[in-house]
Parts: C-alpha cells; sequence; structure tokens
C-alpha cells in the first residue's frame, strides 16, 4: 500500500488499536493557512565579540487561524557556517503580525550574514539576510570614565591651586 496523500485525496485515519477511522478525511488545500512573510530583519546590540546580539524580525500571519511560528536561522561568519540558532516559538493570530527574535553570541571578529525564515504550520517563509561587523573586544571604552575621571580631578586641582595662588 502505498502511504503517500496527495492534497484533495481522502484518506483514513489509523486509531491507536490499530483499525480505522469510522470516516474518511478530505485534506483541504490550504487548511486555513496563508502564505506567511517576514519582514524587518535586523541585528541589534553591540557588535563586539562575547555579546549577545538580538535577531529579530516581524512575521505577518495573513490567514485567518492562529499558528505556531518560530524564527530560524544559519549564522555565517567570513562565508563559513558557523551556527544554527531559533527562537522560541510563539502564537501568532490570523491576520496580525508578531515580533519574533533569536540570539546570537559571536565568538570572533569578521563580517557576520544571518540566513532566516519562521517555519509556521508546517510551512516556511522565505529567506531573509542580515548582515554586521563584529569587532574584537577592546580595553579602550572600559578606560574612558578612568580618564574622564583623572581629567575631573586635575582641572579640579589646577582650579584650586590658582585661586590660592592669586
Amino acid at each position: 500500500m502505498d502511504d503517500t496523500v496527495a492534497e484533495g485525496n481522502e484518506t483514513s485515519v489509523p486509531e491507536m488499536d490499530g483499525g480505522r477511522a469510522s470516516s474518511p478525511v478530505a485534506l483541504q488545500n490550504n487548511s486555513g493557512f496563508s502564505n506567511g512573510n517576514l519582514t524587518c530583519l535586523a541585528c541589534g546590540g553591540e557588535a563586539v565579540v562575547g555579546n549577545v546580539l538580538r535577531i529579530a524580525g516581524v512575521f505577518r500571519n495573513p490567514g485567518v487561524i492562529a499558528t505556531n511560528a518560530t524564527l530560524v536561522g544559519n549564522v555565517f561568519r567570513n562565508n563559513a557556517l558557523v551556527g544554527v540558532i531559533d527562537g522560541e516559538e510563539q502564537v501568532v493570530m490570523g491576520g496580525s503580525s508578531e515580533n519574533l527574535s533569536m540570539n546570537f553570541t559571536p565568538q570572533e571578529p569578521g563580517r557576520y550574514l544571518v540566513r532566516a525564515h519562521v517555519v509556521y504550520g508546517g510551512r516556511m517563509t522565505p529567506i531573509s539576510e542580515v548582515s554586521f561587523q563584529v569587532k574584537e573586544k577592546g580595553t579602550v571604552p572600559f578606560l574612558f570614565p578612568f580618564v574622564g575621571a583623572v581629567l575631573l580631578v586635575g582641572v579640579y586641582a589646577v582650579v584650586r591651586w590658582q585661586r590660592r595662588n592669586l
């Protein structure tokens, strides 16, 4: 017996005890789903080695029923695959849009590209891309408060010295 089922054909649904369901089920075209889409894919956060970056996009469910949707993607660094990431599954009501996101922590500097899509109701949206440059974590930004404090103390000392000597 051929186990493949084509859309629009009737089939019987097996029961737990190995028998057959009493009535056939017709598979409907689209079953209430329309083609969803992923827009506005973007990377948020400071693109520095070791920082968690948030890859987010907006998923639109133009269908009439709610569906579970998950943002998933492949991460490339300098054109080499370095990881596969996915976000948490969310319910997206029919006719509405939801922000979906996933996190990525780069381990090396370089040019990164994320190719992402949304998996929903047994379907996938077309692929969207976002790219960003990741820099090495430096110590210069951490020195700014220290340098600022030293300058403030220095200016205060000079002003005070001038007032005493006038």
